[in-house]
């Protein structure tokens, strides 16, 4: 055996093993970050109309203004084209958009207007 051949071996081992270790420290680091960043990230949930005719842009957590028209559209028509026999339907797919803290007083406002509706159809129909 020669020692200078064995030195050289053992000098590219201890290399290989530096390298290796610094390999493997780096993408413990990495998936540190990963793994911080996955359980701080924000969702973000886009809410769509059932139907839209214009492209939506989405730009970080912004909308632009077609969504605002088109989600604008769709709830007017939900609330102002109501018929006695839809009104249920409408009210459970509008409850569906409303923000937790007002869903009960929307509920109510919702409970009575379907109410004033259906007593107007009584009216029309009994004269």
């Amino acid at each position: 055996m020669n020692p200078t051949r064995q030195l050289t071996d053992i000098q590219s081992v201890a290399t290989a093993l530096r390298r290796q270790q610094g390999i493997t420290f780096t993408l413990v680091v990495l998936s540190l970050l990963l793994t911080i960043n996955a359980l701080t990230k924000q969702t973000t949930v886009i809410l769509e109309p059932p139907s839209r005719s214009k492209t939506i842009a989405v730009v970080g957590e912004k909308v632009d203004g077609a969504w605002l028209e088109e989600m604008g559209a769709w709830v007017a028509h939900m609330i102002l084209d109501a018929s006695p026999h839809s009104i249920g339907w409408q009210q459970e797919q509008l409850l569906k958009w409303v923000h937790p803290s007002t869903h009960g007083q929307m509920q109510q406002e919702m409970a009575v207007q379907a109410k004033r509706l259906s007593n107007r159809r009584r009216r029309v129909a009994s004269t």
